[in-house]
């Protein structure tokens, strides 16, 4: 996905739609859970009231937002799987001459093991960023919510 300012405006426009969709859908989705309901994403209201090339463009952005997931877990688990296969002894050492050492690590794996680390770590400060980022949402939301919900209480008194 490209970066917000190198989006076109017809890009920008259909991206912030679909997230603000999300956001919403995801409230109401916190909230039926609350009322221990669960609800899918093409089972709540604000999915049911949008029109159906909304829904299109949603479900397109939804399936986006997957495949960007399942590529994050490949980019983690491809040097693992490349380092399990370069250790398997498939070939019962006809190819391989060095059977003395069985745990000596090549080169090749070592450096494979280094860029999973690598990959792991960046996934993990990323995650916590985000998870950081949507306190720091949720924490200026409730302030709001107060704001709105003394403004409400007093307007009920008067």
């Amino acid at each position: 996905m490209k970066p917000l300012e190198k989006m076109s405006k017809e890009e920008k426009r259909c991206f912030l739609s679909n997230d603000f969709a999300e956001r919403i859908i995801r409230l109401e989705q916190g909230i039926s859970a609350s009322f221990n309901k669960s609800v899918k994403y093409n089972d709540t209201e604000y999915y049911k009231s949008m029109t159906v090339q909304q829904q299109r463009d949603f479900e397109k952005f939804m399936k986006g937002k997957k495949k960007k997931i399942a590529l994050h877990v490949l980019a983690l688990l491809l040097p693992l799987a490349l380092i399990f296969f370069l250790r398997a002894d498939v070939t019962g050492n006809v190819i391989r001459e060095n059977i003395g050492n069985s745990f000596s690590l090549t080169n090749l794996e070592l450096g494979l093991f280094f860029i999973f680390l690598i990959l792991l770590i960046a996934w993990v400060y990323l995650a916590l960023k985000s998870k950081l980022r949507i306190r720091k949402f949720e924490k200026h939301s409730k302030i709001i919510e107060n704001i709105i919900d003394k403004k409400h209480q007093t307007t009920k008194k008067a």
